[in-house]
């Protein structure tokens, strides 16, 4: 599976992650619909280098581009727009070995 690492930093406290969390071998970390409930839990998720499988990434994304279409075609202003809550460049990381980086995302061995 390819797996494409979440800038944690920009998910909320408290608010449902749309998306399964794993950590780079593959083990699941946080359910789709659960939340980060404070520093320390997001810590922890960086230290286990949260990511997220890529076809669930694509399909988060494609779903905040619909909401900003739908907002412009309402007649919303741009400054307006709500900012993404974990959708930005992919952040650059250093994986552990079993780990690589291919053009579509990060590449993870199951052992």
């Amino acid at each position: 599976m390819i797996y494409v690492p979440i800038p944690i930093e920009r998910i909320a406290f408290g608010k449902p992650l749309p998306v399964n969390v794993w950590d780079s071998k593959g083990n699941l970390l946080l359910r789709k619909g659960q939340a980060i409930r404070s520093e320390q839990h997001r810590e922890a998720l960086r230290a286990h280098q949260a990511c997220a499988i890529e076809a669930d990434y694509k399909a988060w994304q494609r779903s905040y581009d619909r909401l900003v279409y739908t907002l412009l075609r309402e007649g919303a202003s741009v400054r307006k727009l709500p900012r993404p809550a974990c959708l930005t460049q992919l952040p650059t990381r250093t994986m552990p070995p079993a780990t690589t980086f291919t053009e579509t995302g990060w590449m993870c061995r199951r052992f």
